[in-house]
């Protein structure tokens, strides 16, 4: 059959945009495709393992949502622990939370994981559907060492920067776990701008421990004392001479 310039072009459009659609409208896809073909396997398999987990996806499956033999997937990746492991590094909206403004952290942490912008963190939720998985953990503690104890710690001002940006690492899993994988009534499906409102509260003693924290923690709290001042806090407070 002869192929005109219009179909070429027509097939080449239609893979770009729907992976498989081309096959499936009898015209030939782009011979220089191997690019877009592994792209779309991989987001394929983003979606596939950030709603159903490691244990309940299929290679076979992922092979069917690109409209391509399961074939290419082993050819494109090894592996489907290989395509995994690609998965679960697509953590970078994660990165950007926490590279922007430190008052933006809270309301962004709550916004992650919302139905619709679930796919703002596909490989975190890969990794919290995958439990049961070595692999997976081990990713998910390299997440929170590279991204929070080291990453976000850097930016804290005050004391203790590195536990409370583990704490706030926390807060992320935890919300994640409930709002995207378990859909607890409130989280999963709650008030989204209130989820971000309370959010933003838990997270900004946090990133933002005040100026006396900053300043050494002269006003840390010590257990014991109940809410008596302390001299440092009488000292604050005195006139200015």
């Amino acid at each position: 059959m002869w192929i005109t310039p219009t179909s070429w072009w027509e097939g080449w459009r239609v893979a770009e945009e729907e992976p498989g659609a081309a096959v499936e409208r009898g015209v030939p896809a782009r011979r220089k495709d191997a690019d877009a073909t592994r792209s779309a396997l991989l987001m394929a398999a983003v979606l596939r393992f950030a709603r159903d987990g490691y244990d309940r996806t299929s290679v076979r499956e992922v092979a069917a949502d690109v409209g391509v033999n399961q074939a290419l997937v082993y050819r494109y990746f090894g592996s489907k622990d290989a395509l995994f492991a690609e998965v679960s590094a697509h953590t970078s909206a994660i990165g950007e939370l926490l590279a922007g403004p430190l008052d933006a952290i809270g309301p962004g942490l709550g916004d992650l994981f919302s139905r619709e912008g679930e796919q703002g963190a596909p490989g975190l939720v890969a990794l919290l559907r995958s439990p049961g998985r070595a692999p997976a953990m081990e990713r998910l503690r390299q997440l929170v060492t590279d991204d929070f104890t080291h990453g976000l710690a850097r930016r804290l001002p005050g004391e203790d920067g590195r536990l409370r940006a583990e704490l706030v690492a926390a807060l992320l899993i935890g919300v994640g776990m409930l709002q995207a994988v378990v859909r607890t009534p409130q989280l999963g499906s709650g008030d989204p701008d209130r989820v971000r409102g309370l959010a933003a509260a838990l997270v900004r003693p946090l990133v933002d421990p005040g100026p006396r924290d900053a300043r050494g923690g002269g006003g840390r709290h010590v257990p014991g004392r109940g809410s008596r001042s302390s001299p440092d806090t009488a000292a604050d407070t005195s006139p200015s001479r």
